[in-house]
């Protein structure tokens, strides 16, 4: 089946929109707002407007409907003229072309790129006709964040666009994801999520390292706040291995036909459903209480301690369902109690001795399958409020411009420049995680999803 075009999304998304209530109408079709015609409902301050955009009433900006908008193969093949040349990359041959995923996905680098070539597309008159666009920008300083360590970061956080996008706009509660999880099927799992997966490999003073399916990236995440996948691992044998074309296969017999696959190269078993705690929590209703530092002025204690159950209901599972407080530089210690532990306690699909993957097994696993990095079959289509193509993953943000007060401000390119021309590259950029509202830094190299917007009051 052929993917949908950038065209036919935003004709479900006005479907969609016309299927409401009318009960719950604040803007109706032919008014106006500072982005144009509104086409639509106004629902928690976002509204639909024609031509492709959404109206943000809370921060005052137009955004681009498609929040994925390099994720589909005929916008992406408009754009990709108007891209200029990487700068030059010694470690990969020279190469200076942009780099994008199939599934939308890019470096902070192509970011900039990216939004530099919609304001370049069609002569200059840029994408649907505005030559403003830009990344979503971030505040260095948000006392509504969780977290300090040399700028806001964390959970709860309000101040960022990306952040009140999450928490206000789209009215989502930490630490669910939006939009829904995604189904799909990648041979042989179903429900391969493209957010990212805990591993039970320490990542040293920056948390247990993570592993991306999607972009085939690892890296570190903090495991105070964040709530990740998880896909447990076994050395047992779940019945007859399975045998057919490929190394990673489903069983079709025993105990774990129609729950877990085998991978015949390392002798391992993984369950089938890669978001399997949404399905099924195997008794485990445990909450945490997530705390702050009370010595930090520049946190929002007003909201700390706060409890929420260690799985929520998209999948996301926080560290300690998973295994032991870590104490120093430690591996996945084994917990008493836990999500794996229960499940070890039904012998799910036959095995008692299901344990947190190490980050290598991980990579194995992604090897074996021969994912390519950005596979699109990864990708979620759900709609997310007026939104379409938003992806449960990691978005790039930029450091909002100093002495700003809003989000209608640019991105701050001199004194956080990423790859501005002529100056020196830093080594983190923000992201925003919609699969459970964590807002943070990661290197520029990693591959995250784009959406962008501009200014309501600025016009074109």
């Amino acid at each position: 089946m052929r993917r949908a075009s950038v065209l036919s999304w935003f004709a479900l998304g006005v479907a969609h929109f016309s299927g409401v209530a009318s009960s719950a109408w604040a803007i109706g079709p032919g008014d106006h707002t500072p982005c144009g015609t509104a086409i639509g409902i106004e629902i928690k301050g976002l509204v639909p407007v024609a031509g492709g955009l959404v109206y943000d009433s809370n921060q005052g900006l137009c955004w681009l409907a498609a929040a994925n908008l390099a994720g589909d193969p005929l916008a992406r093949a408009l754009i990709t003229p108007f891209l200029s040349p990487r700068n030059p990359d010694p470690e990969n041959d020279g190469v200076t072309l942009p780099d994008i995923n199939p599934d939308g996905t890019m470096d902070y680098e192509t970011a900039l790129n990216w939004v530099n070539a919609l304001n370049l597309y069609n002569s200059g008159q840029g994408w649907l006709g505005h030559r403003n666009w830009q990344l979503p920008t971030t505040i260095a300083t948000d006392t509504n964040c969780s977290s300090k360590n040399g700028g806001n970061f964390g959970v709860l956080c309000k101040a960022s666009a990306l952040a009140n996008l999450y928490s206000v706009g789209l009215g989502v509660s930490y630490p669910n994801a939006v939009p829904s999880p995604a189904i799909d099927f990648v041979f042989p799992f179903f429900n391969l999520q493209p957010g990212i997966y805990w591993s039970g490999s320490s990542g040293g003073q920056s948390g247990f390292k993570t592993f991306s399916f999607n972009t085939g990236d690892s890296g570190s995440n903090t495991t105070d706040y964040n709530f990740l996948r998880a896909l447990p691992v076994t050395e047992d044998v779940l019945g007859p291995p399975p045998s057919g074309l490929g190394t990673v296969l489903p069983y079709t017999s025993g105990p774990a036909a129609g729950k877990a696959v085998y991978d015949s190269k390392y002798k391992l078993s993984w369950p089938l459903n890669a978001n399997l705690a949404a399905a099924d929590n195997f008794g485990f209703t445990a909450s945490v209480t997530l705390t702050t530092n009370p010595a930090d002025p520049d946190v929002n204690h007003t909201q700390f301690p706060l409890t929420v159950p260690t799985i929520d209901k998209d999948g996301g599972v926080h560290f300690s369902a998973l295994c032991a407080p870590p104490k120093g530089k430690v591996d996945c210690p084994s917990p008493t109690t836990g999500w794996i532990v229960s499940m070890n306690s039904r012998g799910y699909a036959g095995s008692s001795n299901w344990r947190m993957p190490q980050i290598e097994e991980l990579q194995n696993l992604y090897a074996d399958m021969n994912i390519v990095s950005g596979d699109p079959r990864l990708e979620s289509f759900w709609f997310a409020g007026p939104f379409w193509q938003l992806q449960p993953g990691f978005y790039w943000s930029c450091e909002r411009d100093a002495g700003t007060t809003n989000n209608q401000a640019p991105c701050d390119l001199v004194s956080h420049p990423g790859f501005s021309p002529g100056l020196n590259p830093v080594v983190m950029e923000y992201s925003f995680n919609f699969a459970n509202g964590f807002l943070g830094t990661d290197q520029f190299d990693k591959r995250f999803y784009v959406m962008v917007y501009f200014p309501a009051a600025s016009g074109r």
